[in-house]
């Protein structure tokens, strides 16, 4: 982990980028309205591996949002920090996933390559610059 992150400061010397209204100055070529933040990383599916992952990144200063199906999922992602958004790859609806530079997808193959695929490419803006699956 500590070589994706890494890669990630090496790109930019700022660990967050704000965004204020209508100025988004620290994200070229950016016109979001709305968006408050770019996290650093976004973790789909949130369990053992995607937790013990966004704490290390928390650690680092680093933001990190992570996708749980179960509440007692989402409470263990806030308390390591990170910003929890409830999210079930097998129900087929997909939640408005927050902008993120880095997106490591971390749940089991049983989910499933179409569900996989659609998360995907649900998390991925103009903002996200790699994408791990594991």
């Amino acid at each position: 982990h500590e070589a994706l992150w890494q890669i990630q400061r090496n790109g930019d010397a700022k660990k967050k980028d704000i965004i204020v209204g209508e100025s988004a100055a620290n994200l070229a070529d950016d016109n979001v309205s709305g968006v408050k933040e770019c996290y650093d990383w976004g973790v789909l599916g949130c369990g053992w591996l995607g937790q013990a992952f966004a704490r290390h990144i928390v650690s680092l200063g680093g933001t990190v949002w992570g996708s749980a199906r179960s509440a007692a999922s989402l409470n263990s992602i806030q308390h390591v920090g990170a910003t929890a958004v409830p999210f079930d790859a097998q129900s087929g609806e997909f939640p408005s996933f927050p902008p993120c530079r880095n997106l490591l997808v971390a749940w089991p193959p049983q989910v499933g390559a179409s569900a996989t695929k659609r998360a995907i490419e649900q998390c991925r803006t103009h903002h996200t610059v790699w994408t791990v699956c594991i």
